[in-house]
């Protein structure tokens, strides 16, 4: 059965689709993240990054 060229093509596709479906839903939950960084007083915190960086 697997020998079918178009079978395996479309199990190749399938996989790939489920593979950028994941990279898409990675993609999302960074995002997520991103924002709430964001939302939190950014402006804040990165003088205090740089300041350590002097010391």
């Amino acid at each position: 059965m697997l020998n079918d060229p178009i079978l395996k093509k479309t199990i190749e596709i399938q996989t790939i689709e489920i593979e950028l479906l994941q990279f898409v839903v990675i993609l999302l939950k960074n995002l997520k993240q991103f924002q709430s960084l964001i939302n939190e007083p950014l402006l804040i915190k990165l003088p205090v990054a740089r300041n350590e960086e002097h010391k």
